[in-house]
């Protein structure tokens, strides 16, 4: 794995998967210049946040819900006891399951002089051996929601 090959984390906020609260199916949050707005494909659902509003890495909630509607990240489930193992789109997702997969951290996502790279600042539960099974198995049923 190149360095080059890893996303830039600040890309994972600009769309934001999470369930629509009219239909159940999957929308977008969109970070937009103006309001973060939620679009449905499904049926035509829209709704535009606070213009001051910002979907930020300080404000992205834990607990598996989009911070700036408050509605269910479409990629979220429950692994390893009871823990919330969720995603804010597909290349994040996808970084997860990179991190998760690897067995030389260090090297495969160096982070830059004095700051701890994002998978370092995943919760303690992702980042131990024990859970790599469980958690992959958990991202593959997460993959199958995006169809």
């Amino acid at each position: 794995m190149q360095v080059t090959d890893l996303p830039e984390p600040r890309s994972f906020l600009r769309e934001v998967l999470v369930e629509c609260p009219r239909c159940s199916a999957m929308a977008v949050v969109h970070r937009a210049d103006a309001a973060p707005r939620l679009t449905c494909g499904a049926c035509g659902h829209v709704r535009e946040s606070n213009p001051k509003a910002l979907i930020t890495w300080w404000n992205v909630r834990q607990d598996g819900r989009e911070p700036i509607f408050g509605l269910p990240l479409w990629l979220a489930t429950e692994c390893c006891g009871r823990e919330v193992l969720w995603a804010l789109n597909e290349p994040h997702l996808d970084y997860l399951q990179r991190f998760v997969e690897s067995i030389h951290r260090d090297q495969d996502f160096p982070s830059p002089a004095g700051n701890r790279g994002l998978g370092y600042k995943l919760p303690k539960w992702m980042q131990l051996a024990k859970n790599r099974d469980e958690i992959l198995a958990a991202i593959q049923r997460l993959r199958l929601r995006l169809g």
